[in-house]
């Protein structure tokens, strides 16, 4: 009876361990919530001060005073424009799933990630902290990309954008916004440090509504029909390709 007696001792004494740790953890929360908590309130924020009676360990734990913190340290994680973040998930429920992506013509599929990746990035910046690790791995990703469009036919793109603006006017029409912008030879817009900047010289983000436009273009049905191989766009492409050829 005493050997089996033993296994539930031991258990108990871990369950002990258990209740412990959990409340030296809380403990400890608790600490970190005080010292944020009055680093906060005494940096000056706006609508923060408070009377000297009201900085008491009972009100800097009260439920008020860690949603003050709370909401801080949220806006330091986020920005302060909710809709960007619904233009990320926007972007995020979107699915290929229906789609052989393999069977995409190679150099329009690259182009294709690659304005998914910048818009991304874009959004992603704009919902989240600059350094967020979402952001930073996205950055990472787009540095890679940078040498990948330098191989093979990849440079052709631009000028294919803008020789079926010049050539077929209605087929560059029908093109997504976004890169009918960036490749447009006239058109300021360009990608600047990963970010979609439509027009250098004036400081404004695009909107969240423009974003999710972009979204959509590029995932509209016609469109992704157009760039597998053989396909309309695609052999736009091998049209102007054979065409530079010496």
């Amino acid at each position: 009876m005493h050997r089996r007696g033993r296994p539930r001792q031991a258990s108990g004494i871990i369950h002990i361990a258990i209740i412990h740790i959990a409340i030296i953890h809380i403990a400890i929360i608790h600490i970190a919530i005080i010292h944020m908590t009055i680093i906060y309130m005494a940096s000056g924020h706006p609508g923060t001060r408070r009377r000297e009676a009201q900085m008491s360990p009972g009100y800097l734990c009260s439920p008020h005073s860690q949603r003050i913190l709370l909401s801080r340290v949220h806006s330091l994680v986020m920005n302060e424009s909710p809709e960007y973040v619904h233009a990320l998930t926007h972007l995020y429920e979107k699915s290929l799933i229906l789609h052989d992506t393999s069977q995409f013509h190679p150099v329009l599929r690259f182009y294709f990630f690659d304005s998914l990746a910048h818009l991304d990035y874009t959004i992603g910046v704009l919902a989240f902290n600059f350094q967020s690790v979402k952001n930073l791995m996205t950055g990472e990703y787009l540095r890679w990309r940078i040498d990948e469009e330098k191989k093979g036919d990849m440079p052709l793109f631009p000028p294919f954008v803008n020789w079926l603006r010049k050539e077929h006017p209605d087929r560059f029409a029908r093109l997504p916004s976004l890169w009918q912008r960036i490749y447009h030879s006239d058109d300021p817009a360009s990608y600047r440090s990963f970010r979609i900047v439509l027009d250098p010289d004036v400081r404004e983000a695009p909107s969240a509504t423009q974003c999710f436009r972009w979204t959509d273009e590029f995932f509209e049905k016609e469109f992704l029909k157009s760039i597998y191989l053989e396909a309309s766009l695609s052999t736009l492409f091998e049209t102007f390709r054979t065409g530079r050829r010496p």
